[in-house]
């Protein structure tokens, strides 16, 4: 009994104790200056600019989304799609998608460009949007941009608290960031479950309910932590 009492203060330091390594890296991560930016027209500035257009097409998935964009001006120019920037739907029946990977792509004066980006899934109560659906509105939500610049950046420090095994490939990291994005806009934890059981436990739902478990109390800790001092969508340190 003396041992387990002795577990029983042990464990709560130590997930206190990562806690702190979290929010200690995450805040150095947002305070440093961000790397010089090549991109010269965000995707979600293209409405206002006059100068390009963007069509954003679904693919019948919250995974990715294909976006055309069409620069008008008489130079060539560089969209950016960068931390942060997310897709809202028009019937808000369907899924918001948020950015995970930042990309820029070079369009020449008076041609067109597609790209495919993969996207995570902002709400998961909502439905997909079926395929050739062209409804979208390109934002900017800064907070989460920040919250995905830190992963990027601070990724071993996240491998140390939730094993390396799910963040060694592109896909693994895109499955991660998923769940990442789902605790930070405070979704069902059965929906990270299922979605953690199909595509990072190979249908085993009983390692992702431990998985799910022992990671989502800390990282929604940290989150909440995080949007208390971040209010304004700006990299704040906490």
């Amino acid at each position: 009994m003396k041992r387990n009492s002795e577990l029983a203060k042990i464990l709560p330091l130590a997930s206190a104790v990562r806690l702190c390594l979290l929010l200690v890296g995450l805040a150095a991560a947002l305070s440093a200056p961000g790397s010089a930016r090549a991109e010269n027209l965000p995707v979600y500035e293209i409405a206002g600019s006059g100068s390009a257009t963007a069509e954003v097409v679904s693919i019948g998935s919250y995974r990715s989304i294909e976006i055309r964009v069409t620069n008008n001006a008489s130079t060539a120019r560089t969209i950016s799609f960068p931390y942060g920037s997310h897709f809202k739907s028009a019937d808000q029946s369907y899924q918001d998608l948020a950015v995970v990977f930042p990309e820029n792509i070079d369009v020449a004066a008076g041609k067109s460009a597609t790209v495919r980006l993969k996207t995570t899934c902002m709400d998961a109560s909502k439905g997909v949007a079926p395929a050739g659906y062209k409804s979208w509105t390109p934002k900017l939500d800064a907070a989460l941009g920040d919250l995905l610049r830190f992963y990027d950046v601070s990724r071993p420090m996240v491998e140390a608290v939730t094993g390396p095994e799910h963040h060694n490939t592109p896909e693994k990291r895109h499955n991660f960031l998923q769940l990442l994005v789902w605790t930070y806009y405070g979704a069902d934890k059965g929906h990270m479950t299922s979605f953690a059981t199909t595509y990072m436990f190979d249908g085993d739902r009983a390692a992702a309910s431990r998985f799910v478990d022992s990671v989502y109390p800390l990282a929604k800790m940290t989150l909440d932590a995080y949007k208390a001092g971040n209010r304004s969508g700006l990299p704040l340190p906490f």
